[in-house]
């Protein structure tokens, strides 16, 4: 008995197995019928709206044949009408064949009204279409044109940034060259006044060969102009006339503006040219005119040399100094704010009579306030009125009744 239930469990499930199988089948089938009606649907459905389309636009051109063929409907029943009447006198029968030619000609007036209209209206969307072209064109043509409005817009504003852009170089240039000519009529100018010659850049090559330094040449123009209105400053404070007197009786007086000259020096004097006096002047010295002044005085004692002698100017000044003194050695001994008395300006006055002349001078001319040892009885005072009495003695330009400006502090 157990065998026969575990054979009819068994059998049981097989058949259940078997209708759980034909379920999916049958699922399955049904699914794809119903895929396969929605596809075959959606062609089928395209075809009938375009034979839906078709019988509508087949029914327009019906309608359109019947409105042009309704004359002839209508000309039937008059030939009808026609065929009852013959039996009628030949005049009525005239009679009725002129009214229907008139009306026949009437609806053919009609139909070439109505072609007409039709044409008129085809017209007037070819017109509509044209214009609305046109339109489009005129629109396209104006976008164009703003298009290159805009392009030359921005071609003007690059070619205003390139004009800013160009660095004024030659304004630069031509500054310079106006500064040069200017320059050039200050030194004549100078020249005019005074009798003293000005040269600078590349003209020392020619006129200044023997120099006891060597320097470099001054070609800023700015600088060049700062130092021309300071010599004309310095050389103003002379008497009229009185570098002249020099260049007529003696040698000419050449400056030369120099940029640097070896050794630290602010200036130097060179006598060795048989005709000129040259001045090397360094533009970069802070006390321009004073340096300036110390120079000329070297110039002054070589004219007074030649006069009297190098030696009676060196003994002059011997009589002034400390008894036993020597120059040459630059201490600070006898030196004014280091001595009382004082008998020199500095310990480079020391050095030599010539130097000793050149400090004191260039203080007698460029200083603007009086000093204490500008009183009498103070050796430094004593000096300065031995040099003004030899200007006074040697000069013609140089009057006894007129102060000059390097006597502005002595004490008599």
């Amino acid at each position: 008995m157990k065998l026969d239930k575990k054979n009819i469990i068994v059998i049981l499930l097989m058949i259940l197995f078997i209708m759980i199988l034909c379920v999916k089948y049958y699922v399955g089938i049904s699914v794809k019928k119903e895929f396969n009606s929605n596809e075959v649907d959606t062609p089928v459905n395209k075809e009938e709206k375009d034979q839906s389309n078709v019988s509508n636009e087949q029914e327009e051109k019906q309608d359109d044949k019947n409105n042009d063929d309704s004359p002839i409907e209508n000309s039937e029943p008059e030939k009808n009408e026609e065929t009852k009447e013959e039996k009628k006198p030949e005049e009525e029968k005239k009679d009725i064949e002129k009214g229907h030619n008139n009306s026949s000609e009437n609806k053919t007036e009609e139909k070439q009204e109505s072609n007409n209209k039709k044409e008129n209206n085809s017209t007037s969307d070819i017109k509509k279409d044209e214009t609305s072209v046109s339109e489009k064109d005129s629109n396209s043509n104006k976008d164009s044109n703003n298009k290159n409005n805009d392009n030359t817009i921005s071609n003007n504003t690059t070619v205003k940034k390139e004009e800013s852009v160009e660095p004024p170089k030659e304004e630069n240039k031509n500054n310079e060259s106006s500064l040069s000519i200017t320059n050039d009529y200050l030194r004549k100018n100078i020249k005019s006044k005074y009798g003293v010659n000005i040269g600078y850049k590349d003209e020392s090559d020619v006129n200044y060969v023997n120099s006891y330094s060597n320097f470099t040449k001054q070609y800023d123009d700015e600088k060049i102009h700062t130092a021309l209105n300071n010599v004309d400053i310095a050389l103003r404070k002379y008497p009229s006339g009185f570098f002249f007197e020099i260049n007529n009786k003696w040698k000419s007086l050449t400056i030369y503006l120099v940029d640097q000259i070896t050794g630290n020096v602010a200036g130097l004097t060179d006598n060795r040219n048989p005709s000129n006096v040259v001045i090397l002047i360094n533009t970069e010295s802070l006390l321009f005119e004073s340096t300036l002044h110390h120079e000329i005085m070297h110039y002054i004692d070589c004219y007074l040399a030649s006069i009297i002698g190098a030696s009676t100017l060196e003994n002059s000044m011997k009589d002034y100094n400390p008894s036993g003194f020597v120059y040459g050695a630059q201490t600070t001994e006898y030196v004014y704010y280091y001595s009382n008395p004082a008998y020199f300006l500095s310990a480079y006055s020391k050095s030599d009579y010539k130097e000793d002349r050149a400090v004191l001078f260039s203080d007698m001319m460029f200083r603007t306030l009086k000093k204490d040892y500008y009183s009498a009885g103070n050796p430094i005072n004593e000096k300065a009125k031995l040099i003004s009495r030899q200007l006074e003695t040697y000069f013609d330009c140089v009057s006894s009744s007129v102060k000059e400006n390097w006597e502005r502090f002595i004490e008599w």
